[in-house]
């Protein structure tokens, strides 16, 4: 897809030595490029006007209730904080998809976005069928694999006639950026050619703010439900600023899709959220 000779080719074809770099001096290279990325993004990022940055500010506020759910800010709720683990995981995956966004690895990013989703649907079901949070307090770490597996726990929801918040579809999306083999990494039917990420492109952030804001406003606003009976935690602030989140989230969508449809892998593949 991509013609021309490589960089290799080229240095023996010129009888050059390769003197990249290796070992501690590779990695130091690597982790100075990526600082400097992140610094190009913060400033594109940084623009008060435009329309990441507002949904980042939501996505911040969101994810400040959310970091205070999941740590038992207002106070302890007891229990064996199953729902307050979940939630604070899944704010650290939120972070950690979000610093690998500035550094232009967005594959990565959306690998930690299905897991965030799994943490989604597992908490609905919590939320539906109050059974089975107790029955995943009460099961041994092998049978817990099993029984909730992200292809049960979405059975289940289906059973109770709920829809799943990560639906079949939506998951085989997710799962299709960097984590199923075969796929061309860092691809977003730009047209680009492929790389190991490290590159800024424009689809990917979008695409990328655009799937972790809908799985962790979906993580926020059931994490508070869920433990809503303690009436110190402001369940309906957090769930306020989860659907303030969807809003822009969902202003994001028109534009990607628009762009997705023209892509003959992604255009089919891309359910609605």
């Amino acid at each position: 897809m991509f013609g021309g000779p490589r960089p290799g080719e080229l240095m023996v074809e010129a009888d050059v030595p390769d003197e990249t770099p290796e070992g501690i001096t590779f990695l130091d290279l690597v982790e100075s490029a990526e600082e400097k990325r992140v610094e190009q993004a913060r400033g594109l990022l940084g623009k008060g006007s435009s329309p990441y940055n507002q949904l980042r500010e939501k996505l911040g506020t969101l994810l400040s209730l959310v970091d205070r759910l999941g740590s038992c800010w207002w106070g302890c709720s007891g229990g064996d904080h199953t729902v307050e683990y979940a939630v604070a995981a899944s704010g650290g995956n939120t972070f950690a998809a979000l610093r690998l966004l500035r550094a232009g690895y967005y594959d990565e990013a959306l690998g930690l976005a299905r897991q965030i989703g799994e943490r989604a649907n597992l908490l609905q079901l919590f939320m539906f069928n109050s059974q089975s949070l107790r029955e995943w307090s009460d099961s041994g770490t092998e049978a817990r694999q099993k029984k909730f597996s992200a292809f049960n726990i979405r059975i289940e929801l289906e059973k109770l006639g709920i829809p799943p918040i990560i639906q079949r579809d939506y998951y085989h999306y997710l799962s299709g950026f960097g984590i199923h083999p075969g796929r061309i990494p860092q691809s977003f039917g730009d047209k680009l050619p492929p790389s190991v990420g490290g590159l800024f492109r424009l689809r990917g952030l979008t695409i990328v703010l655009h799937e972790l804001a809908y799985v962790i406003s979906m993580v926020g606003g059931t994490g508070a439900v869920l433990l809503s009976d303690d009436e110190r935690i402001p369940a309906d602030r957090i769930v306020g600023a989860a659907m303030d989140l969807l809003d822009d989230q969902r202003k994001l969508s028109k534009v990607i899709d628009e762009w997705i449809s023209k892509d003959p892998v992604q255009g089919s593949a891309r359910p609605q959220t």
